[in-house]
């Protein structure tokens, strides 16, 4: 029976045989064709023999048939495909290494790679990389000029005097001074004419004012020339050519320096120049002054003299004369002696004649003269331009000499004036003055005849203090304003006094007190610099005497200090000052003639000597050296020479090295020949010994160079050592190198072969390759197998691969990254992620195992099939957010996860990786850190922590308000930043309460005082003012306190609210939100037990949380109710006083209620907010990770929280509910602020409008939404955080529909905080999804954007505190201000707060004086302005009421021929006006809503945005009456009125009201056909930014407009037009335009109608009340608050004309 042939056997006539290798046999085939022999290989194929039939891997390829293997691609080529026989060309821009599966891209533009490219090639310096992508170039391209090439990228020379000026640079080249770039920078230029360059700059600088240049290509200018003193510049240089000059003439002189551009007059004080080109204006001497124009000198004339340095020759004084022309002095006049007189008194050119006196007569060495001072006094208010000497004081003048004339007189004479006193303001002179009463101005009278003159008209020469003091001053001539006129004061003089001249002459000096004249400075000295003693002359300077200044000695000469001439050495000799003498020059040194010193004595010339004292020096000639004993030229010894005659032996050089001379007297040297070396002593040469060669003048032998030998002496050069042989040591010959060592030509030694390679025997150049798979030792004569390869005792196959490494490239290489082999052979490696681990593509080294796979960097591996039926054994999975899997790097496992700081797993094997609740609480330990899978969990956990991400604190540790586990047993003090602020809020929560209760306590005594007086006079306008007083101080909603406790409120319910996002939603916020949101929880959510640090004392939990929170209000809501009761006890029988005490027992209950309901109700619903963390089985207590929520303990604090909830969430908003529910009826009353009933919940319902009585429930139901209720909401989900967005939507929409808040600020601010918690949660549903993670948020600034976000609404309240100084700043830079002294000042708030006082101060400003009020008339340059003063004939004042600062008053007073009685009804009638539209308002105390007639509000100016402008709602209180002068006054104030229900309404209509301080009239009726007298006053503060501008600029004006409308209506009484006459929807129209046809008397609403028109009287109160009041409230919108001219808009349903 036939049988099958076996797979990999041929069988061939019934014989079986093994297929050879190359072919191969499956056996399937044999039954078919049993002869068939064993199939050859196909080409793509390897067929070792056998059934091996294998195609070539990829990378691979085989193009014959029969092969045993496949072979590599070679570099240059690659082959994706399995079974190929050839492979694919690498494509331009990627290079192919040898194996090559895919082409790689050549990597960068720094590369390139060529077709068929095995590496890359760099780009050289010079060129660029071109085609393809930027990672794919295939070229590379020479740069070209203009630009460089650096990195395989072309640049453009653009850089700052860069250019390039050939091809293929690297870099750029900078151009050189004196060059710049051309346009295309690819050569150099020339700077041109006038430019300069430094080098290294894109242009040519300009040369700079006052630098040059007048050539191309220079690298600096040139200063320009300055021109020399005494010349100046006639032509300016330019930046192309130098400065000309030109010379100063006589009386001009140029100093040069600053003044080079300029010939200076020499018209100073006693200059002159009598040359030209002057460098400095001389001084004039004594006895001379400068000639005409200073250009020389003239003699002072007879009568004259001059000292010298003035340009006017002094006339002699009064009793001095000169004589003669050029005098330096006056000589002073003989004085006449006791017992003589003077008979011809001296004159200026002449002597005093003395004549004795006569029998009978006598006389005295003295005499008397009169003083003359400045007709206009000392202060003149007018000075005479042209001769004024009011500056100069009153002087003794001579009897003889003659001066100007006015006349004072004590009485009264026609014509004559008195004037005021310069000298005192405010005063008079006691004395009339005349200049001219005798018909004509006397300029020139002596003082004789200046008496008889003002005797002759009945007066007297005026005394020296009346001219002063200016008495005379512009009486008659003017022009003695500025003259010195005669007084009758008088001094006694003498005759024989002298002045002092200076020492000023050539050498003068005075070295002693007393002397009649200057001493003169002897030779060798000069004057000191004071003149007051000589010094001697300095050394090597001398004087002659009589010298100022002492002169150098000329060159060559020498003189000691004080010298009076300068001496001279002879020749050959020098000064030697130390011995002072002439001392004889050194030797070799000479001088023709005397030295100043020895540094004048020259040395010889090179060759050259000299004995002492020459005057010359003598020369040797060429290799002679002067001998100095023998005095004679010698010849220099061998081995040396000179080319010059030497002064010494010294000065024989030795020959150089390689030179000699063997003769003496050489004038030169020889070289030495090749293979020759010059001896010690340069006399001879020497051959060089064997090894060691020289060449021409060498001064030694130098050894042969390594691989070089030298036999014999005398050699010139060395002969190489051949291959295979080597130098010796003395290298005198070659030796042969060993077996397994080679040498090349010229070699020192001989090489090992280097590993690999062997040598067989000795004298070898080269080594031979050892064969395939074995290599060899350096130095070898044999090969063995590779170190990589195993020795198999196989002769076919005697080297083999090991586990973990595979043949590649001829070496047993590791198994590449992310194979492994685990077998002895030459097999390929296994993909570790095709058949080990699924995504691995690394593995460790040695790869030898499956598990020696491993996962690449940010990637862990588990240990779990992929899927079912896997063949792998594990898989690589993405490591979590928290790990530390790109720090650690490659090879990460499950069991080795690295953490980073402020992350935690639940175990060894979970890699579900949770985020810390604090960063610092997971500090990761180093041993967690380095991988240690053994570790504990808690070894994750920082000091002090343990339990689920490490949030429970061990014993002796208590947590922090941040999360942060503290050690309790703190050796230093310290007092954490929790018990700080709890520490805070406690003290703060005291001062409010203390403050609460005493302003609660006055404000209700007062209004029970205030109820007690009420009904006593209705009438009375004292008791309405009361009212509003007490009113004001029981409510003052603007207070502080009531405004700060509102929005206090509206941020406690923010913040509890905003607190507890974090736990509820189960959201991790960026770290520095959440450390902001729970340092801000600290504060709101009034946990005790924490902020207190009780843990540090008791063992706590949430339990004892949850147990203290809800309790203790309880207790202490009992306590309160336990005070009142005993309150209640001791007030006994005082039913009020009970009353309080439950009012406030309930205030404070109910605020109680308030502070704790958010927090303690978020207490309650954490006792189910319970998860799981991580793959941590357990369900773990959100607020504490110690509890674990399937625990029995945990199961009945849930059933108490659960009776709980009806206590907090639901039992406080229901109790709320049912008390304002009750009082409901009362609540929106316009009165509810003074019903007592309602006061003690006042705390609900206060805040809000009357209409949002019930708000305080829906806030309560909101903020419970807003926080706890959410627990219950699909928990943990985006779902959950969704739910919270819609109800903040809805929230937010209601408020912003409702508005409910009194204040728009505390609407404003309600809403701001919706919108906040909207964004917040809106944050958190992004965090949630991981919106940030996908988007790359920036975690710190998203951080800060929630905080800036939740801080907007204390920025909000912040912002509106800076108003006031806003309003300051604004008000003090625009507003007019104005100081004065008068004694009326501002307004005092105690004493002005009844009626009385208030009407007292109106009165006492309507009437005082311009000095007691201060007053300053309004003076405007407008001729508007003076127009209306002259046919109005007002007076208009204004003032600052304070004293000193803006001016905020303005009074006008004006006569009107008009009736009384018709005037006053006028200003009644003005007091209304038009009424703009329909507002909502009421009565104080009315019982509805409605409009009345007796409101009025003003408005001011448009609100500006941004808050700059305060919104303020003003009654008016109007006060009529007669003061005590009789005068009829009207007086209006404004009344705060904080039940004004159209506050909103302002601020919506951006509107702002302006504050009366008074306003008012008073008439006087002067009676007699006069007319009436009337003084109007204003103050009125109008607010905001522009205050200052309306008060300074618009209040006049509109003043103005106001008395013109008087004035019309005066004239035009009579006439009437109705209102129907306009247009109803008329708007803005100014009062001056219709005041000729609507009367002033116009009153809406009240019912009135065009048929009867409402009386417009103030309304009557008793018959002898001294004042009248009512409040009323109009709504005509203004741009004044005076009322002047009005905006209107008429409603044809109200509107009324009726005459006054």
């Amino acid at each position: 029976m036939c049988s099958s042939c076996p797979a990999g056997y041929e069988c061939i006539g019934g014989e079986t045989a093994a297929c050879d290798a190359g072919t191969y046999s499956n056996g399937d085939t044999q039954l078919l064709n049993p002869d068939s022999p064993c199939q050859p290989c196909e080409k793509g194929y390897s067929c070792p023999g056998g059934t091996d039939h294998s195609p070539c891997r990829q990378g691979s390829y085989q193009n014959a048939t029969s092969r045993t293997k496949c072979l590599s691609c070679p570099a240059g080529k690659y082959q994706e495909d399995p079974g190929q026989d050839a492979c694919v060309d690498c494509p331009a821009g990627y290079f192919c290494p040898e194996r090559t599966v895919n082409p790689i891209a050549c990597g960068s533009k720094a590369l390139y790679c060529p077709l068929n490219s095995g590496v890359v090639q760099v780009v050289s310096d010079g060129y660029y990389s071109i085609g393809g992508t930027e990672i794919t170039r295939h070229g590379e391209a020479i740069c070209d000029a203009g630009t460089f090439c650096i990195g395989g990228v072309k640049s453009s020379c653009d850089s700052n005097g860069q250019y390039a000026d050939e091809l293929g640079l690297s870099a750029c080249k900078s151009s050189p001074a004196g060059k710049k770039p051309t346009a295309d920078r690819q050569s150099i230029e020339s700077c041109p004419v006038g430019r300069y360059s430094s080098g290294g700059s894109d242009a040519c600088t300009e040369c700079m004012a006052g630098k040059f240049t007048d050539v191309e290509g220079t690298t600096g200018c040139t200063v320009a020339s300055y021109c020399p003193p005494g010349h100046i510049v006639k032509e300016a240089s330019t930046p192309t050519t130098d400065t000309v000059c030109t010379i100063c003439s006589t009386g001009l002189v140029s100093p040069g320096g600053d003044y080079r551009n300029l010939c200076i007059w020499c018209n100073g004080e006693g200059e002159y120049s009598d040359i030209e080109g002057g460098t400095a204006c001389k001084s004039v001497p004594a006895g001379y002054k400068p000639a005409y124009q200073h250009r020389g000198l003239e003699a002072c004339p007879l009568g004259s003299y001059s000292t010298g340095g003035t340009s006017t020759c002094t006339s002699c004084d009064f009793g001095k004369f000169a004589a003669s022309e050029g005098s330096l002095a006056c000589t002073p006049a003989s004085m006449c002696h006791a017992g003589t007189y003077i008979a011809v008194v001296s004159t200026s050119t002449s002597d005093t004649d003395c004549v004795e006196c006569p029998p009978g007569t006598s006389s005295s060495a003295t005499r008397v003269q009169h003083y003359a001072a400045c007709g206009g006094g000392k202060n003149p208010p007018f000075r005479d331009p042209f001769n004024d000497c009011s500056e100069v004081e009153p002087q003794l003048t001579d009897d003889h000499e003659e001066i100007a004339l006015r006349c004072c007189s004590d009485t009264f004479i026609p014509g004559w004036v008195r004037r005021p006193n310069q000298n005192s303001l405010g005063s008079w002179c006691s004395i009339w003055s005349e200049s001219d009463a005798w018909g004509d101005c006397q300029y020139s009278l002596n003082y004789t005849e200046a008496v008889k003159f003002c005797d002759s008209v009945g007066a007297r020469l005026c005394t020296r203090e009346e001219v002063e003091m200016g008495c005379a001053e512009g009486t008659g001539c003017g022009g003695m304003n500025g003259m010195l006129v005669w007084t009758s004061t008088a001094d006694t003089v003498s005759t024989g006094q002298y002045s002092c001249s200076p020492c000023t002459g050539p050498g003068e000096y005075s070295d002693i007190p007393k002397l009649a004249s200057c001493k003169t400075a002897p030779a060798g000295c000069k004057p000191n610099n004071n003149r007051d003693g000589i010094v001697p002359c300095e050394k090597n300077t001398f004087s002659i005497g009589a010298n100022s200044l002492c002169t150098p000695c000329p060159d060559g000469g020498h003189s000691n200090p004080a010298s009076s001439a300068c001496d001279r050495c002879l020749t050959g000799k020098y000064f030697d000052e130390p011995n002072n003498e002439c001392k004889p020059c050194p030797k070799n040194t000479f001088t023709i003639s005397g030295a100043a010193d020895i540094n004048g004595c020259e040395d010889c010339p090179a060759g050259g000597h000299s004995q002492p004292g020459a005057g010359y020096c003598d020369q040797c000639f060429t290799g002679r050296y002067y001998d100095e004993p023998s005095n004679e030229c010698k010849l220099c010894p061998t081995g040396k020479y000179t080319a010059s005659g030497g002064i010494g032996i010294e000065e024989c050089d030795t020959c150089i090295e390689g030179f000699f001379s063997s003769e003496p007297g050489a004038s030169t040297c020889f070289a030495c020949q090749p293979g020759q070396y010059v001896n010690k002593e340069h006399t001879k040469c020497l051959a060089c010994s064997p090894g060691k060669f020289s060449g021409v003048a060498s001064p030694e032998c130098s050894e042969c160079e390594p691989g070089k030998y030298a036999e014999g002496d005398g050699n010139s050069e060395c002969i190489s050592c051949q291959p295979g042989n080597y130098s010796r040591v003395d290298k005198t010959g070659c030796s042969r190198c060993p077996a397994g060592k080679i040498s090349g030509l010229s070699s020192t030694g001989c090489t090992s072969c280097d590993a690999g390679k062997y040598a067989e025997s000795e004298s070898r150049s080269e080594c031979t390759k050892c064969p395939d798979y074995q290599t060899s030792s350096a130095g070898s004569s044999t090969c063995e197998c590779k170190e990589t390869f195993l020795n198999t005792s196989n002769p076919d196959k005697p080297c083999s691969c090991a586990p973990g490494t595979t043949l590649e490239n001829g070496v047993c290489v590791s198994c590449a990254a992310g194979f492994y082999k685990s077998s002895t052979s030459l097999d390929a490696c296994i993909n570790c992620n095709k058949f080990a681990i699924k995504g691995a593509v690394q593995s460790s080294q040695p790869a030898s195992l499956p598990l020696s796979c491993i996962c690449s960097r940010g990637d862990f591996r588990v240990l779990e099939p992929p899927f079912a039926n896997s063949t792998q054994i594990g898989q690589c999975k993405p490591c979590p957010e928290g790990t530390r899997c790109q720090e650690v790097g490659a090879g990460v496992t499950i069991e080795d996860l690295p953490l980073q700081q402020g992350f935690w797993r639940s175990g060894l094997n979970s890699s579900n990786v949770v985020k810390c609740y604090i960063k610092e609480a997971c500090s990761q330990s180093p041993s967690s850190k380095t991988g240690n899978s053994t570790n504990p969990i808690d070894d994750q956990c920082a000091d002090g922590h343990t339990g689920p991400v490490c949030n429970v604190c061990i014993p002796d540790y208590a947590m922090s308000v941040l999360g942060k586990c503290e050690t309790c047993n703190n050796d230093n003090f310290y007092i954490p930043t929790e018990s700080s602020i709890f520490m805070a809020v406690l003290a703060a929560i005291l001062i409010a309460t203390i403050i609460v209760y005493f302003k609660r306590k006055r404000g209700r005594d007062r209004l029970q005082q205030f109820r007690k007086r009420k009904h006593r006079s209705k009438a009375s306008s004292s008791t309405i003012s009361s009212a509003n007083t007490l009113v004001a101080a029981q409510t003052n909603k603007d207070h502080w306190f009531y405004r700060a406790r509102t929005k206090a409120k509206i941020l406690l319910s923010f913040s509890q609210i905003l607190t507890s996002f974090e736990g509820v939603l189960e959201i991790r916020f960026p770290t520095v939100f959440e450390k902001f949101t729970r340092l801000l929880s600290s504060t709101v959510k009034l946990d005790a037990l924490q902020l207190a640090r009780i843990d540090c004392i008791i063992d706590t939990d949430f339990y004892t949380s949850l147990i203290t929170q809800t309790l203790l209000p309880i207790c202490v809501s009992v306590l309160i109710f336990l005070g009142f009761l005993v309150a209640k006890f001791a007030n006994r029988g005082a039913r009020e006083s009970q009353a309080q005490h439950a009012d406030r027992a309930w205030s404070t209950f109910l605020a109680l209620t308030y502070i704790v309901f958010a927090s303690v109700s978020t207490t309650i619903f954490d006792t189910f907010n319970c998860n799981k963390i991580g793959d941590d089985p357990h369900f773990w207590l959100a607020r504490d990770h110690s509890i674990d929520c399937k625990s029995p303990e945990h199961a009945s604090f849930k059933t108490y929280a659960s009776v709980m909830i009806m206590v907090y969430p639901i039992g406080i908003p229901l109790l709320y509910a049912v008390l304002l529910y009750r009082s409901q009826d009362r609540l929106v009353k316009p009165d509810r602020d003074y019903d007592p009933s309602i006061s003690k919940i006042s705390f609900l319902w206060q805040n809000y409008d009357p209409d949002k009585w019930w708000f305080e429930v829906f806030e309560c139901a909101r903020r419970l939404g807003m926080s706890g209720v959410l627990v219950f909401v699909a928990q943990g989900t985006a779902s959950q955080i969704v739910v919270g967005i819609l109800i903040s939507v809805i929230t937010s929409g209601l408020y912003i529909h409702w508005r409910p808040f009194e204040k728009e600020s505390d609407d404003n601010l309600a809403i701001a905080t919706q919108v906040s918690l909207f964004l917040t949660l809106l944050a958190a549903l992004l965090k949630k999804v991981e919106v940030d993670k996908t988007d790359n948020y920036n975690e710190l600034i998203f951080g800060i954007m929630l905080i800036v976000i939740n801080s907007s609404a204390v920025g909000m309240i912040l912002l509106s505190q800076l108003t006031k100084p806003i309003h300051y700043l604004f008000n003090s830079v625009l507003g007019t201000r104005h100081s004065h002294d008068g004694t009326l000042r501002g307004m005092n708030k105690e004493q002005t707060k009844d009626q009385q006082g208030f009407t007292d101060h109106f009165l006492r400003v309507a009437n005082s004086s311009a000095e007691e009020g201060g007053w300053k008339l309004y003076v405007s340059s407008t001729q508007k302005w003076g127009q209306f003063l002259d046919y109005s004939k007002s007076k208009v004042e204004r003032r600052c009421s304070t004293g000193n600062g803006a001016i905020d008053e303005t009074r006008a007073i004006f006569v009107v021929k008009w009736d009384f009685e018709k005037l006053k009804s006028w200003v009644l009638n003005d007091s209304k006006d038009l009424r703009h539209g329909v507002i909502e308002t009421h009565e104080i105390g009315g019982g509805s809503f409605r409009t009345h007639k007796d409101k009025k509000i003003e408005y001011v100016a448009k609100k500006m945005k941004g808050g700059l402008y305060s919104d303020r709602d003003y009654l008016l209180e109007c006060v009529e009456g007669r003061g005590e002068d009789g005068g009829w006054y009207l007086v209006k104030r404004s009344v705060e009125d904080g039940e004004l229900y159209s506050l909103k309404k302002s601020h919506s209509q951006r509107r702002v009201r302006a504050k009366v301080v008074y306003e008012g009239w008073v008439l006087h009726d002067l009676g007699g056909g006069e007319g009436v007298r009337i003084t109007y006053v204003e103050n009125v503060d109008p607010g905001g930014l522009f205050k200052g501008i309306i008060v300074d600029k618009m209040i006049p004006k509109l003043l103005r407009d106001m008395i013109d409308d008087l004035l019309a209506h005066i004239e035009e009484e009579n006439e009437h037009v109705l209102l129907s006459e306009f247009d109803e929807n008329v708007e803005g129209v100014e009062m001056t335009e219709v005041a000729n046809k609507v009367a002033r008397s116009i009153i809406l609403g009240g019912g009135g109608s065009p048929k009867n028109p409402i009386h417009t009287g103030i309304n009557t109160g008793a018959a002898n009340s001294r004042s009248q009041t009512t409040i009323y409230d109009s709504t005509a919108t203004f741009t004044s608050p005076s009322r002047l001219r009005l905006s209107t808009q008429f409603n044809d349903s109200t509107a009324t004309a009726a005459s006054s």
